[in-house]
């Protein structure tokens, strides 16, 4: 058994994509998510450690992406981590 879930709390990067994939016109949503925290070295330095998320809504999500979240939104996502091979 495995459990692949992941939570995270960011900033919308810019307002999400919205486009109809497939024959059936599934709405599929895009954007990016950025999540960070700031922590000091031990000589002191500040260190800013910013990740940035690719986020894909589908369906439901989608329209209520569409709706709802703007650049610069704070918002929670619950969902699963997929990685893509080029």
């Amino acid at each position: 058994m495995s459990v692949n879930q992941v939570h995270l709390l960011g900033w919308c990067g810019h307002d999400p994509e919205i486009r109809s994939v497939g024959h059936n016109n599934v709405c599929k949503a895009s954007f990016t998510l950025c999540t960070g925290s700031k922590y000091k070295t031990q000589d002191g330095r500040e260190v800013d450690d910013t990740a940035w998320h690719n986020i894909v809504a589908w369906r439901t999500q989608a329209d209520l992406a569409q709706k709802y979240i703007r650049k610069g939104s704070q918002i929670f996502i619950i969902g699963h981590l997929s990685y893509r091979k080029y």
